[in-house]
């Protein structure tokens, strides 16, 4: 079975080439908003508007093939979104992202950069990712991406990967667990575990730490306090995994 998984990587950014991602991003909201606007609001098909703005979307934005269509993929997909969630505020496009795919976009695990197409030419961007995003990236297929700017002006590459997992294994050993306060869990199969005396050694440090912050007239009290309240808290985490650890026995 097949999964699709996204993994976000920070980008190294030049601020010339800054610039020119920003003009890309522009240029492509531009080509999203103008297809939005110039045909029919109900069609959502991605081949039929294809045929009806490929053409004319290129020529006005003098975008590569493969970007056209991804405006064009992103308006219907957009107004799909609107249509099914009954959403009525009229479709816009902020300059803030693009969509790529294999011919636009390509990925080197060995030096980890990423190529991308801007509008003048392919621009390669080393990544700034740890371990995990190496991890999951390293050995898989990327297929497409979307290249994003953030509210605080650094750059992102979403990159989609596709792996195969295992298919789930039918069995009958299943049993479902509701956490709770009144009653710490309880089971699909009608057995519970009450969280009285949690909760009643939960309230009284609280209180103790309280009664310790009152105490304003000796500053030493007040320092007592809130080692009392840093043990409340730390206790009753302890607690509550120790109780959870035996009810999973």
């Amino acid at each position: 079975m097949k999964q699709i998984t996204t993994i976000s990587c920070k980008l190294k950014v030049s601020p010339e080439v800054a610039k020119e991602m920003n003009a890309t991003m522009e240029i492509f909201a531009n080509a999203c908003q103008y297809v939005h606007n110039n045909s029919d609001q109900k069609l959502t098909n991605n081949v039929a508007m294809q045929s009806l703005m490929y053409d004319t979307v290129r020529e006005k934005f003098q975008l590569s093939a493969q970007t056209t269509i991804h405006a064009i993929r992103r308006v219907c997909s957009n107004r799909k979104t609107s249509i099914t969630n009954h959403i009525k505020k009229e479709l816009t496009f902020a300059p803030t992202s693009v969509d790529y795919d294999s011919r636009t976009f390509s990925l080197d695990t060995k030096k980890w950069i990423v190529s991308l197409k801007l509008l003048s030419k392919r621009t390669k961007f080393e990544l700034l990712i740890g371990n995990y995003q190496r991890g999951i990236l390293k050995g898989s297929k990327a297929t497409s991406a979307v290249l994003t700017k953030r509210n605080d002006g650094t750059y992102y590459i979403n990159i989609h990967v596709n792996h195969i997992v295992p298919e789930p294994k039918s069995t009958n050993k299943i049993i479902g667990i509701d956490l709770g306060r009144t009653d710490i869990a309880s089971t699909s199969e009608g057995e519970s575990w009450s969280g009285k005396n949690i909760t009643s050694k939960r309230n009284h440090y609280s209180l103790l730490g309280e009664q310790f912050y009152k105490e304003k007239h000796l500053k030493a009290l007040v320092v007592v306090g809130e080692d009392v309240g840093n043990y409340s808290n730390g206790y009753q985490v302890k607690n509550d995994a120790f109780r959870n650890r035996l009810i999973t026995k």
